[in-house]
């Protein structure tokens, strides 16, 4: 559960609930809680936005920016 800024990626839309106010994160909270199907989509969806920050995925990309700046 976290706010939505400008800079938030859309990528990020599946992967978690936003909250404008306190309130609606109560209200997150409770989803989460309550509704097994809700919490496991996000999740799963959570894990999956997750992997591409992994250790072996920044190397990779690495690894090919450096390529293509060395041609």
């Amino acid at each position: 559960i976290t706010t939505h800024g400008t800079h938030t990626p859309s990528s990020m839309d599946r992967a978690v609930l936003f909250a404008q106010d306190p309130e609606q994160a109560l209200r997150s909270i409770e989803q989460i809680r309550t509704d097994t199907h809700s919490k496991t989509q996000l999740s799963a969806n959570g894990r999956i936005y997750a992997s591409q920050f992994s250790w072996n995925t920044i190397a990779q990309k690495h690894i090919e920016l450096y390529e293509m700046l060395l041609g």
